[in-house]
C-alpha cells in the first residue's frame, strides 16, 4: 500500500479556499484544537471522473460553498481519486460542513464523488484510513479518537456521505475495524501510481560439490602413469663365448690341413 499520509499537499496557502481571516455571518471561526472531539467524513456528490484537476475541482466547489455556506472550501481535508490527501483549512477554523451546532468540534473529509452512484476507489479508501489512523493516533492534543469518526448523516438528516461509503463508516469503532471496513476496498483507479511489487526471491545458490577428499575442495592427482620398461641390454657374458667359439673353429681348421699335409708325407 503507498504511503498516502507521508505525501499530503497543503494548499492552506490558496486564499480562495482558505482565506485569511474568514469573515462570517457571526465573525471569525476560530477555536482551540483541544475543541475537537469527532471527524466527520462526506462525498462532494459530483461526479468523479477517471482523469481530472483536483485543486480546480475543489475551486469549482469552493465557489458554490461562497454562495450558500460561506468563504472558502467547507472541509479540512479532501481526498482525490488517487488518493492524494490535500489539506484545505487549519484544525483552528471550524466550518459548516455537518449542518449542526456540531459544525464547532469537527473535522470535515470528504472525497472526491458521487457514492450514491460510484463507489469509493481503493486508493480513496486506504488514503482515509491512513489520514484517520494518524489523526486518531498520532494527535493527543484534540479527544477525538476511533469511536468518533463518522459519517456525515449521523449528525444531520442527509444522504451524505453516499450509500456506497456510508457503509464503512458506520462500523468504525477501533483500528481493527477501520481496516476491516477501509482496507482492501475497491478496485484502483490508477494501478501504476502504487509502487512496485517486490522483486521475486532469486533462487537458492547451486550447492558445491562434496570433494573427494574430506577436508579439501582439492582435485585429487592421479596415480602416475608406469613408465614403459627399457628393453634389456644384450648379455656380454654370451657375446663373449660367441667370439672364442668362433677362433676354436678357426684354430680347428689349421690343425686339421697341417694333419692332412703329414698324412701326405709320410705316404
Amino acid at each position: 500500500m503507498k504511503n498516502y499520509i507521508g505525501e499530503i499537499i497543503d494548499l492552506t496557502g490558496d486564499s480562495y479556499l482558505n482565506p485569511v481571516p474568514a469573515i462570517y455571518d457571526n465573525g471569525v471561526h476560530n477555536r482551540a484544537v483541544g475543541q475537537i472531539t469527532s471527524i466527520s467524513v462526506h462525498h462532494d456528490a459530483s461526479f468523479r471522473p477517471h482523469d481530472y484537476d483536483s485543486v480546480a475541482r475543489y475551486h469549482s466547489e469552493a465557489a458554490e460553498h461562497y454562495k450558500r455556506l460561506g468563504p472558502g472550501l467547507q472541509y479540512h481535508y479532501k481526498i482525490d481519486n488517487v488518493g492524494q490527501i490535500f489539506q484545505i483549512r487549519p484544525w483552528t477554523t471550524w466550518l459548516y460542513a455537518v449542518g449542526s451546532a456540531e459544525n464547532v468540534t469537527m473535522l470535515a473529509i470528504c472525497l472526491d464523488g458521487n457514492f450514491e452512484n460510484q463507489q469509493p476507489t481503493r486508493e480513496q479508501f486506504e488514503a482515509l484510513y491512513q489520514l484517520c489512523e494518524n489523526l486518531c493516533e498520532q494527535h493527543p492534543e484534540f479527544p477525538a479518537t476511533w469511536p468518533d469518526v463518522r459519517s456525515h448523516n449521523d449528525y444531520s438528516s442527509t444522504a451524505c456521505c453516499g450509500a456506497n461509503l456510508r457503509g464503512h463508516i458506520l462500523p468504525i469503532q477501533d483500528k481493527a475495524s477501520a481496516q476491516a471496513q477501509l482496507l482492501n476496498q475497491g478496485v484502483y483507479d490508477w494501478p501504476e501510481y502504487q509502487s512496485a511489487p517486490p522483486a521475486p526471491t532469486p533462487p537458492p545458490p547451486a550447492p558445491t560439490p562434496t570433494p573427494i577428499n574430506p577436508g579439501t575442495t582439492e582435485t585429487p592427482t592421479p596415480p602416475p602413469v608406469p613408465a614403459t620398461p627399457p628393453t634389456p641390454p644384450v648379455n656380454d657374458q654370451t657375446h663373449t663365448i660367441e667370439e672364442t667359439n668362433s677362433i676354436v673353429k678357426q684354430i680347428l681348421a689349421i690343425v686339421t690341413s697341417i694333419y692332412n699335409k703329414l698324412i701326405g708325407v709320410f705316404k
